[in-house]
C-alpha cells in the first residue's frame, strides 16, 4: 500500500506544479482574467500567489517534504478553487478541484507514503506488518 500512497503523492504534486507553472506563472494573462470574472480581489498579485502556492507545495509532494502540510494548503487551495471558479464557470471547475481537494486529504491523512519526510513520518511501523508506534526522539 505504500507504494500506491507514494505514486498518488507524486503524481498528484506533479499535477500542482503543470496547474501553478504554466497557466499562473509562465503565461498568466487568461488566468488573470479569470480570476476577475469569478471576483477575486487584485488577480494579478493573487494569480502569482497561487502559482507560487501550487508549485512549491506540488513540488513537496513530489520531493516528500513535508507532504502533510503542503496537502493541507492545496486541500485548501481546491476548495477556493470549487467556491469561485466551480460556482461561476461549472464545467471541469466542479470536477478537477474536489478531485485534487480529496487525493491531498488522502495524502495528508494516510501518512504520504514511503519516502514523506518530516511530521508525516513521526508514526510508522517497525517492521512489515508490526504495531504502528509513536517514534520517540532518542530511542
Amino acid at each position: 500500500m505504500s507504494i500506491v500512497l507514494t505514486i498518488v503523492r507524486v503524481l498528484v504534486g506533479l499535477a500542482f506544479i503543470a496547474s501553478g507553472l504554466l497557466p499562473k506563472l509562465i503565461a498568466p494573462a487568461m488566468t488573470i482574467q479569470s480570476f476577475e470574472r469569478w471576483g477575486l480581489p487584485a488577480p494579478e498579485v493573487f494569480v502569482p500567489v497561487v502559482g507560487v502556492l501550487e508549485l512549491v507545495c506540488g513540488a513537496a509532494l513530489v520531493l516528500g517534504v513535508l507532504t502533510r502540510y503542503a496537502a493541507i494548503l492545496l486541500a485548501a487551495n481546491m476548495v477556493g478553487a470549487v467556491l469561485t471558479a466551480g460556482l461561476v464557470d461549472g464545467g471541469m471547475h466542479l470536477v478537477a478541484p474536489p478531485i485534487l481537494a480529496a487525493l491531498s486529504v488522502l495524502i495528508a491523512v494516510l501518512a504520504a507514503g514511503a519516502s514523506s519526510s518530516g511530521p508525516a513520518r513521526a508514526f510508522r511501523a517497525p517492521h512489515p506488518g508490526g504495531p504502528v508506534r509513536p517514534r520517540i526522539e532518542g530511542r
